[in-house]
């Protein structure tokens, strides 16, 4: 019986985990989506109050790395 019981716990933080790393995906593809559109306004419009290069948003990028799944 506490054998399953450990089970269960393991699979519980697991599931945590990747839950985390889900909402990390999201929060990554939300501002991916706000590059986009700010590069789209960017070429409707060339001169815009808060212009984004592809470099800047490269280095916007790098302020965001991607981590792998730590598993304990």
């Amino acid at each position: 019986i506490r054998k399953k019981k450990e089970e269960e716990e393991k699979l519980k933080r697991d599931l945590e985990q990747m839950e985390q790393q889900i909402r990390k995906i999201e929060e990554k593809q939300r501002y991916l989506q706000m590059i986009e559109s700010a590069k789209q306004q960017q070429q409707q419009q060339p001169q815009t109050a808060h212009p984004t290069t592809p470099s800047q948003a490269k280095s916007n990028l790098k302020q965001y790395p991607t981590q792998p799944i730590s598993r304990n």
